[in-house]
């Protein structure tokens, strides 16, 4: 009988042995093939770092040249002033040097009240502007108690209206304060329009694309400026990115940029005219610029002029912010909205 029982556990012994020896095999092949993807990857960044290297190793030498070039022409308007100098100085007569005098003065006035003029137009549209919109939130309220004049309503349905309007902006100004989907609270303004002209003329305003975002919470300009700075270095390192091609052209393109993203401030000068329009460091100078004055608007919460400010953004730079300005220009269009509905 133990005999019988020995045999019956041999096949049970040998297939586990089997079972075994197969596990052993699968783990030495991911094993291996682990071991070939980090030599693969390994290369590629070590191609990566060479061809950053390189990248740099020309910038430099552009920059250097650049810089002889200034030192050059610098020189040669210094000289050029002396020559000058000393050519007016050895003039004999002082009428001609008295007219170049008069020449260069009448060509300073001549700016000055170019600027004058352009500041005066300047000022002048800005006040219009402001004028404008006074008239227009003036005559939002005008409107509508004329119109509540004309329905023949009576003061208390009047009042009875106002009350429900103020409780439904109320609601609505708590949902977009506490970060709570004001979709119900639109619902309820919206139900209040087909009673008031005014409250569904905003309301029809607002996009159906807001509307339906509505669904969901909608941000705040504090959270709103949070993630546009932590958005902001991505996008630069978008723009300051090489260009590439491939796989690992686009790691080390990403690489690269964000390299040079996190050691490079956002610039305030405008875009430097020695670089040709048409050059990958004219579109990234470009980018960059734009995004330096749109981080200033969203730090000062004037989201409506960093949106404008972002659609000159292009490439991959403009992808990366893509979707902020969504959230943003819904944000702002329930904030519109909302000041308009308080106001009338």
């Amino acid at each position: 009988g133990r005999a019988e029982q020995d045999r019956a556990r041999a096949p049970a012994s040998l297939e586990s042995d089997e079972l075994h020896g197969h596990i052993a095999e699968l783990v030495s092949a991911v094993v291996r093939t682990h071991a070939w993807h980090v030599q693969e990857f390994r290369g590629a960044a070590s191609g990566a770092k060479d061809e950053f290297l390189r990248r740099c190793t020309e910038r430099a030498f552009e920059a250097s040249a650049r810089l002889s070039d200034e030192k050059r022409r610098s020189l040669a308007q210094q000289r050029t002033l002396l020559e000058t100098a000393s050519q007016q100085r050895r003039e004999e007569t002082s009428a001609e040097t008295a007219a170049k005098i008069h020449a260069e003065l009448d060509g300073h006035l001549e700016a000055l009240k170019h600027d004058a003029e352009h500041a005066l137009a300047g000022c002048v549209l800005d006040e219009r502007e402001h004028v404008g919109h006074r008239i227009g939130s003036l005559s939002v309220p005008v409107a509508r108690v004329e119109g509540l004049g004309q329905s023949g309503q009576s003061f208390q349905q009047r009042s009875q209206a106002s009350n429900a309007l103020s409780a439904a902006l109320m609601s609505l100004d708590r949902a977009l304060t506490d970060d709570l989907p004001p979709s119900s609270e639109l619902a309820a303004l919206k139900e209040l329009g087909a009673a008031d002209a005014f409250v569904q003329q905003i309301i029809e305003r607002v996009p159906e694309e807001t509307l339906a975002r509505s669904s969901g919470p909608v941000l705040t300009v504090p959270q709103l400026r949070d993630r546009f700075g932590e958005l902001a270095p991505v996008a630069a390192a978008a723009a300051l990115s090489p260009p590439s091609e491939g796989l690992f052209g686009q790691i080390g393109a990403a690489v690269v940029g964000r390299l040079l993203a996190s050691n490079y401030v956002l610039p305030a000068a405008e875009h430097d005219p020695g670089i040709p329009a048409s050059s990958p460091t004219a579109a990234a100078q470009r980018n960059l610029v734009a995004l330096s004055r749109a981080a200033a608007f969203v730090e000062q919460g004037e989201l409506g002029n960093a949106l404008v400010t972002l659609q000159g953004l292009t490439g991959e730079c403009s992808r990366r912010v893509a979707d902020w300005t969504q959230e943003a220009r819904h944000a702002m269009l329930l904030q519109q909205a909302q000041g308009e509905l308080g106001n009338a």
